[in-house]
């Protein structure tokens, strides 16, 4: 008969996890300040503790945390007037009663193996779930153990050189299968990640943003009477605009020379007398000697 899992010993395993993640206690770590960082964080004991209670939230999670670490540090208080309170939660932690109330539970003092038995467990599924890489992965494994099988099996049957009229038949039916199942896959981690933010943040844009992989581009651009749309086309389209509006336009010799023909010639010029000294003195003297002069010296 299976050991029913009561709430108790999974606040002992959470407790564990908890302690796994500075950044969720050690003011001084350089994601503590970090919002998301911490949020991701309290997903991981929150999957161990949802085996005891499914429904649980990562707020539920904190309070539960915080309420152990409060009555540690009350007790600690009582017991050691002296002592400043602990901050961080230590081994000792685990095994300390934390309260009688219905709130706060006793924590029970499990055996080293037990308890080892169990880390290595919870260690390894967190492994799994965020491909070795327990702090915060950059970005998540999509697809599970018996798809990565079927992957590798796939690949191996690929590189055969000479394969044999089975070895067709049975690369084909992995091709589908594959395929099928990195859908699967796929539409498993999307919905995983839509509940886990209407959970936590009660949005849906943020988990359509976490599952946008790229950025959508030009989608088409209209040239004359065509339509573009791939990128190698916008790219020129583009280009060709921009050298004809920042190209100095050169005409051609033949509308010069019709445009220089369909100018009419001017009528002929009336000789005009020389300037003579006189009309240079006289115009000089008119100047006025209040205003400041000129670049030539002369004066405005």
């Amino acid at each position: 008969m299976a050991d029913i899992l009561t709430e108790r010993e999974v606040l002992v395993d959470v407790l564990a996890l908890y302690k796994d993640f500075p950044c969720l206690w050690d003011t001084s770590h350089e994601l503590y300040c970090n919002r998301d960082a911490r949020n991701r964080a309290l997903q991981i004991p929150r999957d161990c503790h949802s085996r005891f209670d499914r429904s649980i939230t990562v707020n539920d999670v904190k309070k539960k945390i915080e309420n152990m670490r409060a009555a540690y540090r009350q007790e600690n208080n009582e017991e050691n007037r002296g002592d400043n309170s602990i901050d961080q939660i230590t081994d000792d932690e685990i095994s300390q009663p934390a309260s009688t109330s219905e709130q706060q539970f006793t924590i029970p003092n499990p055996t080293n193996a037990t308890r080892k038995r169990r880390l290595q467990d919870l260690h390894s599924l967190v492994s799994l779930q965020l491909g070795n890489n327990i702090l915060f992965p950059s970005w998540r494994f999509i697809t599970n153990k018996p798809t990565k099988t079927l992957l590798k099996k796939r690949t191996n049957l690929l590189k055969t050189k000479q394969k044999t009229k089975e070895m067709k038949k049975e690369l084909s039916t992995l091709f589908k299968t594959t395929s099928k199942a990195i859908d699967k896959d796929y539409k498993d981690h999307r919905y995983k990640i839509i509940v886990e933010n209407i959970y936590t943040h009660r949005s849906t844009k943020r988990a359509y943003k976490e599952l946008t992989t790229h950025k959508s581009w030009i989608q088409n651009l209209r040239s004359k009477t065509k339509e573009t749309k791939t990128r190698i086309d916008i790219i020129n389209c583009a280009t060709d605009y921009y050298k004809q509006l920042y190209t100095k336009p050169t005409p051609c010799l033949s509308s010069i020379t019709a445009t220089s023909a369909a100018i009419p010639k001017p009528q002929s010029v009336i000789d005009l007398p020389p300037v003579d000294e006189k009309e240079v003195f006289k115009h000089i003297k008119k100047l006025k000697t209040d205003k400041s002069p000129c670049p030539d010296g002369i004066q405005n």
